[in-house]
């Protein structure tokens, strides 16, 4: 299902020579394509599944994992778009989150 073992530090590496070679705004739209597909994969997980162990999360579940490395991640990138977007003075559309 999921590797068990992941080198985090290598997959940035990579995704930072990645995405030195985009736009800004190809950037944004890769992520959102990429995160579309990482919740369309995420569905198709048992509910049981996340409730089991998970070895590259520190022996967290593997939902608390998602949460505790994606959930904060994102929020993470989220802060940087909305400077990025502070600083070209555009006005994101609302969200449910305000």
């Amino acid at each position: 299902m999921f590797a068990e073992e992941v080198d985090f530090e290598a997959f940035n590496q990579r995704a930072i020579r990645y995405g030195n070679g985009l736009s800004q705004q190809q950037l944004l739209w890769e992520a959102v394509r990429y995160l579309a597909e990482l919740l369309a994969q995420l569905e198709t997980i048992p509910n049981a599944a996340f409730s089991s162990q998970f070895k590259a999360g520190s022996g967290l579940p593997l939902g608390e994992f998602f949460e505790r490395l994606f959930v904060a991640h994102d929020h993470h990138h989220q802060e940087q778009i909305k400077a990025y977007w502070a600083r070209l003075s555009v006005k994101p559309k609302p969200t449910i989150e305000g």
